[in-house]
């Protein structure tokens, strides 16, 4: 079986670096997931977006985010509710800190 995702209420999530949500924003990125190795992406900063074949923390950070933006309900396509979805916005970011700092 493939990595877990979701999907939710509010399924197309709208994300920018910095400034507001919208379709002028330089930085806008916006997400929908379509299988569990498959999304598409729109990127104003990344060339190559569009329908991707999404790598394992790729998934992972849009699963988390998905959850975190919804307006009252997430759907998985696994019965399993991964812990990594509930973590908190800080736990998250200092998570995804330690793993550039081991990459490097």
């Amino acid at each position: 079986m493939g990595k877990s995702y979701v999907t939710s209420d509010t399924p197309c999530l709208w994300q920018a670096a910095a400034g507001p949500l919208g379709l002028i924003n330089p930085t806008l990125e916006i997400t929908l997931p379509l299988t569990p190795q498959h999304m598409l992406h729109i990127s104003k900063t990344i060339p190559t977006s569009g329908y991707v074949e999404a790598p394992a923390f790729w998934v992972d950070q849009a699963n988390w985010d998905m959850i975190h933006e919804c307006r009252k309900y997430f759907i998985s396509n696994s019965q399993a509710i991964d812990p990594t979805w509930l973590e908190s916005k800080a736990d998250r970011f200092l998570k995804l800190l330690q793993g550039a700092v081991a990459m490097s």
